[in-house]
């Protein structure tokens, strides 16, 4: 591959040790994806699967633990997360859990479409099984809705077709979501509602069966593990109220610091021991957005965009224009021309980074956050014409290079740019695409969508398949070309993280890490 020297200004302000190779913060040391100074990596692995070299205790993820990812340094692996219990409880609660369970799904479809799929769900024959019905769903999927459609609820559809008429009709599961978050005061109270919508008891028998004689019980929590074995080192908690499984964002190390934003708290800890340095209040309610420190700044996305001291925890400035609490801001420049970049509601947005005014903006939004390199920035945005855009940044403001526009079921995964290349992996795509003039090296479709990749060893690691399949790409080559695809049982939404060889992943229950040095 050619390869374009960028001229850059390293930005972001982090304490790295001298000893050991760090990934302190989501996205790694840059917040850009790419491990530096990684060793060699193999891609050669018996049965498709890696070395583990360690599994951890059990840690709750998704709507117990959200989706926060890991990061590495000294020597230890970090995590943060929203932890929930269930504990017994007399009130029943309809959340947003038993209405998953039930297979609630509030959609936009048009109301003779969901007619004309619970028509043929019902009338299913019942001749048609395994690759029968597959086909059979595939073509209805095909005759029946449209590209647009197929995008958001083809997995819907395909679903409760999939169900046949043991799915619960559509119009208890309206019925059951109406009742969302209005506590019932006993079993008896609860009993007595289902009992009057006139159900049949096979449907009554699933409802309560989904509904749980729990509460959930809620702490922030910040956990410090040995990077070499898993082992616990310390454990930070604290009460908070539960929150849905959105808190996914990912803690920062920096100066022997852990910044972390859990429930409506942001904690400064003492990395090497989990003490409480200083906390302060943030409004949302268990953010994904993930903090950054720069020039001794905490910054972070709290419904709006804002800069607290590192040192003490006290708001310097707030920029109310950009709005969210999902993507994650990056950063470009230093001293007077620092700016923070950030995709608020329906703008990619630059501010100043001392000041908090605005310094331009431009059509963008969505979840996925801003890759730079030297005085390129790349986004993937859901507004104002999907895809993928370019621009280059001067201390004047920023200038569009090019885009590349396409629609997605989802838009989350951050960019990679690296030697003159820009790669998207996300999006139900694979692409990599020249910077400077936006000519498309190769575009493949792809099982990937949320998580966002890393570079290591001029490797690309991307999760598919839900997060069961890692796939590596060789970054040095003009062509797609796949080194390797092994199976990992990991999340979905959780980024990779590497250090030194060694790449760590988050399970449904557990966080686990994989041994890729080549020996």
């Amino acid at each position: 591959m050619k390869y374009i020297q960028l001229h850059a200004v390293l930005t972001v302000y982090l304490s790295i040790s001298a000893l050991h190779a760090s990934w302190p913060q989501w996205r790694g040391t840059y917040r850009n994806g790419v491990a530096q100074d990684s060793p060699a990596l193999k891609t050669e692995f018996p049965d498709k699967i890696p070395t583990l070299l360690w599994e951890s205790f059990e840690i709750p993820s998704d709507d117990d633990g959200g989706h926060s990812s890991i990061v590495i340094e000294n020597g230890h692996a970090y995590l943060s997360l929203i932890w929930h219990r269930h504990v017994p409880a007399t009130k029943r609660i309809i959340d947003s859990r038993v209405l998953r369970k039930l297979g609630y799904r509030n959609t936009k479809m048009p109301a003779g479409k969901i007619a004309a799929m619970e028509e043929a769900r019902l009338n299913l024959s019942p001749r048609l099984r395994g690759s029968k019905l597959e086909e059979w769903i595939d073509h209805w999927i095909k005759e029946k809705l449209t590209e647009e459609e197929k995008l958001h609820y083809e997995s819907y559809v395909r679903g409760r077709l999939k169900q046949g008429k043991t799915a619960l009709p559509i119009k208890v599961l309206d019925t059951v979501s109406s009742k969302k978050d209005s506590p019932f005061p006993d079993q008896t109270s609860l009993d007595k509602w289902v009992k009057e919508q006139g159900w049949e008891k096979g449907i009554n028998e699933k409802v309560l069966d989904a509904i749980p004689g729990t509460k959930r019980v809620a702490r922030d929590t910040v956990l410090c593990l040995d990077a070499m074995t898993g082992n616990e080192v310390w454990r930070f908690e604290s009460p908070t109220e539960p929150v849905n499984r959105s808190a996914s964002s990912t803690p920062c190390i920096a100066g022997g610091r852990v910044y972390s934003v859990c429930g409506s708290v942001a904690y400064c800890l003492d990395a090497m021991t989990g003490k409480l340095i200083w906390k302060s209040p943030i409004i949302s309610k268990g953010p994904a957005s993930s903090p950054l420190i720069v020039e001794e700044k905490l910054i972070i996305l709290d419904n709006t965009l804002k800069a607290l001291d590192a040192k003490s925890g006290e708001l310097l400035w707030e920029q109310k224009s950009v709005k969210g609490n999902k993507t994650s801001p990056a950063t470009w420049g230093k001293n007077r021309s620092l700016t923070i970049l950030c995709q608020s509601s329906k703008e990619f947005i630059g501010v100043n980074g001392n000041t908090g005014e605005i310094r331009w903006q431009v059509n963008g939004g969505g979840d996925a956050s801003a890759a730079v390199s030297g005085n390129y920035v790349a986004i993937q945005h859901k507004h104002s014409d999907s895809g993928l855009v370019v621009y280059q940044l001067t201390k004047d403001g920023i200038k569009k290079t090019w885009e590349y526009l396409y629609t997605s079921r989802r838009y989350s995964s951050s960019p990679i740019l690296h030697k003159g290349w820009v790669y998207l992996l996300g999006a139900s795509r694979h692409l990599c695409a020249d910077i400077q003039t936006g000519k498309i090296q190769w575009n493949k479709p792809a099982k990937s969508e949320i998580a966002s990749p890393i570079l290591a060893d001029d490797k690309l690691f991307v999760m598919e398949n839900n997060g069961g399949l890692l796939t590596i790409l060789d970054a040095s080559s003009d062509e797609y070309k796949e080194l390797a695809s092994i199976k990992v049982g990991a999340m979905r939404c959780p980024s990779p993280a590497i250090n030194d060889g060694l790449l760590y992943l988050r399970r449904a229950n557990s966080i686990c890490c994989f041994d890729f040095r080549k020996k």
